[in-house]
């Protein structure tokens, strides 16, 4: 049986090919003479290694799910390549460096045939760094900086060793003089430039300012923001307030963004880096004394002096600047040793858009492959309830389907089933409460049981009837109406919005039926076509601050690190949004729909 063969040819299956096709007296030279021009023959079975290695994994990446002949990874979605670069330098050692995550790309750099040799070119592919590197004056390096390409794609996997190797830098070299220096109070001071050329730009931020004259003249300032020009002014340079701190000994030690505060001086700054004794910090606010200081994680220091501080000296159109160039002032150098790796096509969603059935947020290659290979169902009930079930069932829930006219959702014109001769006013739930009442009629009302979940109503208030010419008695509580949540019960405090009465309940009639909560009134629209889908209420993972920003350019300038907004419960949002945006690309064309929480059961 011939042995047929799978995945893509490697380069030693090429060469074994070209020996075999070609002639024993015209290969044997080139194989046994080391000065023969077999080089070219090797490099050309690399070449063809690599893309047939290409082609199987872009070939096989056309299968949404896995077969029997596989040889490289089915359809997924879009991964970008990372991978780990060496950093160090090799002079200006006095010189504090940040290399902040997100500030700063690196370039990918090949060697291309010239007239006169080799030719450094560069390929278009850019690596942004991933997480913050410190070089601290003394430290040469070399200190590992992560970096992640920009878009997704295999294409980023095939940068070789050591070809990552130049920081990208726009306008490098930039120089004027005649700015304007002015301290800040948090995490910037800020030098107005002179408003003729040169002047900042965007592309600035991550890069270095140096100060060659002025009253500031030798001073090297990272710089963290831009502002635009004015009538009076170029532009500004927000520039990070670091001070370089040396210490008598640290215990504890401490760590990258970490909060350092200082109790004599109200001093706050963050920690970024240290070597030696050395220590490298940046204010929060307030100014540094030479007194101890303390870590949020216990880690305490002495500081013996200051090598430079946190503010600078003003000036009034005094100071001259120039952005440093990386490579060529600061001596830095990148090397890669190994090639990045994980960059991948997103073939799975593009075969998901070619079938009209986009990724929903949150949803994992696994969810989204059986998805869309199956093939399209959709319009009817069964559909929907069956879509629905599908997400709902990594959970261990199930939905609950209500269409107009059918048992469970009945709907209601002015009236009930023969159980009660009732309109509109089917949903009070009786209810006595002791303590002194305060509610007023039409108030919002809430209560909240032993496991926090909250039940709210609209306080109701009945009139009793008086005798002809006698006014009437004061409106009795009766009950609560338009009851949403779990459900009151005695023993709980009912608390009204409004004024604020805190009464407690002393007894909870049936009120509302189960089998009544659909007996609802229904526009024109509706009660045409329209369904309603229960879901359960889910408790899925809250991701912390939603909303903030690196540690050192904190959003809307909040005072804490980490108090910024409150976060969002991103798991249930999730799984929701799922839910909702499988249902609306399910339904019939036209017929409307609504989500509810469902607290009781499909009845």
């Amino acid at each position: 049986m011939v042995d047929v063969k799978k995945g893509p040819l490697t380069r030693d299956e090429l060469l074994t090919l070209w020996q075999s096709v070609t002639d024993r007296e015209y290969n044997r030279p080139l194989l046994e003479q080391p000065e023969s021009q077999i080089a070219a023959v090797e490099q050309a079975a690399e070449q063809f290694a690599t893309v047939s290695g290409q082609v199987d994994r872009n070939t096989q990446a056309m299968f949404i799910l896995p077969w029997s002949g596989q040889t490289a990874p089915p359809a997924s979605g879009p991964a970008h390549a990372r991978t780990v670069l060496q950093l160090q330098r090799g002079g200006a050692f006095d010189v504090a460096l940040v290399f902040r995550a997100g500030d700063l790309l690196v370039e990918h750099h090949e060697l291309d045939y010239g007239r006169e040799g080799p030719v450094d070119v560069t390929t278009g592919r850019l690596f942004l760094v991933e997480e913050t590197a410190v070089l601290c004056p003394g430290n040469p390096g070399p200190v590992d900086l992560p970096v992640v390409a920009i878009n997704p794609g295999a294409g980023y996997n095939h940068c070789l060793p050591n070809t990552l190797t130049r920081l990208a830098q726009p306008g490098a070299g930039f120089n004027n003089a005649g700015a304007t220096v002015q301290n800040g109070g948090g995490q910037t001071n800020r030098i107005f430039t002179a408003i003729t050329p040169d002047v900042p730009i965007a592309q600035h931020v991550g890069q270095y300012l140096y100060l060659n004259g002025g009253a500031n003249a030798g001073r090297y300032l990272r710089i963290i923001g831009v502002e635009p020009p004015t009538d009076a002014h170029g532009g500004v340079f927000n520039v990070a307030a670091e001070a370089l701190l040396n210490d008598s000994g640290v215990t504890g030690g401490f760590v990258y963004g970490e909060r350092i505060t200082q109790p004599l001086s109200g001093a706050e700054v963050i920690f970024l880096g240290a070597f030696g004794n050395k220590f490298l910090v940046l204010r929060r606010f307030g100014t540094l004394t030479l007194d101890p200081i303390q870590g949020d994680n216990g880690g305490t220091a002495s500081i013996v002096s200051k090598e430079w501080s946190e503010q600078l000296i003003p000036e009034v159109e005094t100071c001259s600047w120039q952005v440093v160039r990386w490579h060529e002032e600061l001596s830095i150098t990148l090397l890669n040793p190994n090639s990045p790796s994980g960059g991948v096509a997103g073939t799975l969603d593009e075969i998901g858009a070619e079938r009209n059935l986009p990724r929903q947020f949150g949803e994992l290659d696994e969810a989204y492959r059986q998805r869309i290979s199956v093939p399209a169902d959709v319009v009817s009930p069964a559909a929907v309830l069956r879509k629905s079930n599908a997400i709902l069932v990594e959970i261990g829930e199930s939905a609950c389907l209500r269409e107009v006219g059918r048992p469970l959702f009945p709907g209601l014109f002015f009236d009930a089933d023969d159980e009660a001769p009732f309109a509109f006013d089917l949903d009070l739930v009786p209810m006595t409460i002791g303590g002194v009442n305060n509610l007023r009629p039409g108030e919002l009302v809430f209560a909240v049981d032993a496991d926090g979940r909250h039940t709210t109503g609209i306080a109701h208030f009945d009139q009793p009837s008086a005798p002809a010419g006698s006014p009437l008695p004061a409106r009795v509580f009766a009950g609560v109406a338009r009851v949403s949540g779990p459900g009151f019960a005695p023993g709980q405090t009912l608390v009204g919005k409004q004024f604020g009465s805190m009464n407690p309940i002393l007894s909870v009639g049936a009120g509302l039926q189960p089998h009544h909560r659909f007996n609802v009134l229904l526009n024109l629209r509706e009660f045409r076509g329209f369904f309603m889908v229960g879901v359960p209420r889910v408790y899925l993972d809250d991701y912390g601050t939603f909303y903030d920003a690196p540690i050192d350019s904190n959003a809307y300038d909040a005072v804490d690190i980490d108090n910024f907004y409150d976060g969002a419960a991103l798991g249930t949002l999730s799984m929701y949004a799922r839910l909702y945006n499988t249902i609306n690309a399910t339904r019939p064309a036209g017929v409307p729909f609504d989500l509810y929480i469902e607290e009781l059961s499909c009845i």
